[in-house]
């Protein structure tokens, strides 16, 4: 073969080479003649193309995932349930407080002392029994997700608010907890969850409101002073989220 010759069908090899690359099959000199149909460009676009010995896949654009808006509130709800310790026989404070209001709405006896013994044990594994778990009696992560339901509202600011103090507008959240775990748990019905949110209110914390609050601290482990600051409003609050997650209220 000439040089000449050799030029031609070096070009035409290149040119196949393109083609192939291109995805589009082309008839080239020295070739039978006849062309090859044409690759369909939405066929080409899904096939893995190969450079240098290394196959390639084309990329492809999903379209976005809109939000569902029936799973709102769900990540909130696994925050809490993630926040919350595992409890079993001996444990006391402010969790087990907790876990004993929601079981006694569940209808289990419990006086909600804060203690964990054999009463809550029981009651824990006649719980997890229902529900489909092992009846272990241990409160496991499982165990909280089937106490834990529906929305659950943010955690109330801290009032640090001592005995003697008037209520503000800013704990009247608060105090409602307050009114419904007393009554639950003290069986104390003349608590006005509300007065607080009328325009000019001057209540005062005393009395009635006081004792309760003396009572969950005892129950939660916590110095029973009667003084509403962090720890306590966070017993509040927790117990709180169980009694609306089991309460048959409304």
């Amino acid at each position: 073969m000439n040089r000449l010759a050799r030029r031609i069908v070096t070009a035409a090899t290149g040119v196949a080479a393109a083609a192939a690359i291109g995805g589009v099959a082309i008839a080239t000199a020295g070739s039978t003649g006849t062309a090859s149909a044409p690759t369909s460009t939405a066929a080409a676009a899904v096939q893995p193309q190969k450079f240098a010995g290394i196959s390639v896949s084309p990329e492809v654009t999903m379209a976005p995932v809109a939000p569902d808006p029936d799973k709102a509130g769900v990540r909130m709800n696994g925050d809490f349930v993630g926040s919350l310790p595992t409890l079993k026989l001996g444990h006391n404070g402010e969790y087990v407080m907790a876990l004993q209001v929601g079981l006694k709405l569940q209808g289990y006896e419990l006086d909600g002392t804060g203690y964990f013994g054999i009463v809550t044990q029981e009651s824990v594994s006649d719980w997890q029994s229902k529900n489909g778990l092992q009846p272990t009696g241990v409160v496991d992560t499982p165990t909280w997700e089937t106490l834990v339901n529906g929305d659950i509202t943010t955690k109330p600011a801290n009032p640090q608010l001592s005995p003697g103090q008037a209520w503000s507008d800013s704990s009247c959240e608060l105090r409602g907890q307050i009114a419904q775990l007393g009554e639950l748990l003290d069986g104390v019905t003349n608590l006005n969850e509300q007065s607080c949110l009328d325009e000019g209110s001057t209540d005062v914390y005393e009395n009635s409101e006081l004792q309760v609050v003396k009572n969950l601290q005892k129950r939660s482990g916590i110095n029973p002073s009667g003084i509403i600051g962090e720890r306590t409003t966070n017993a509040i609050y927790v117990a709180s989220v169980l009694y609306s997650s089991n309460c048959n209220c409304g």
